[in-house]
């Protein structure tokens, strides 16, 4: 019961973590370089909801990171960052980003790809959601297990 605990506030830990750092870390270096569509890093706007965007975004990626708690292992491929990426692909770029948010806020799918064709359209969920994302997902998660293992010691 405890492991199953420690994995889910490890995994929602982790997606929080991931959205702050490596997710608004890389928008801030794609707003420098001038490469991001819209928005500013650190968004702190209320969203319509009221809850300012950055803690709305930390909540949903701790969703995230609690599937990939789960989802962890039956991932293909031995390195951390390498599943953090496949899954980051997988989950919130394409079945998240790119469909089931896109289908609720009424917004095109696939980011309009598919009403324009125009494959620059995706980039930035590519590079958010996907790689840096899913890369800091991977590593906070495995660096957040290995302080599982000395308490699962001494309680056997």
């Amino acid at each position: 019961m405890q492991t199953l605990r420690f994995k889910i506030v490890a995994g929602f830990v982790s997606g929080a973590m991931a959205a702050t750092v490596f997710h608004q870390g890389m928008y801030a270096v794609l707003s420098a370089s001038r490469v991001t569509m819209s928005g500013t890093p650190w968004n702190l706007a209320l969203a319509p909801n009221g809850i300012p965007i950055l803690v709305n975004q930390m909540f949903w990626s701790g969703l995230w990171g609690v599937v990939y708690a789960f989802l962890v292992d039956h991932i293909p491929g031995g390195r951390s960052w390498l599943k953090g990426l496949m899954f980051g692909l997988a989950f919130p770029m394409f079945l998240g980003s790119w469909l089931i948010f896109a289908w609720a806020k009424h917004q095109p799918i696939f980011a309009g790809l598919l009403i324009d064709g125009d494959l620059m359209r995706l980039r930035q969920s590519i590079v958010l959601a996907g790689v840096s994302f899913g890369i800091g997902l991977g590593l906070i998660y495995e660096t957040l297990m290995v302080f599982k293992s000395p308490r699962s010691k001494q309680a056997a």
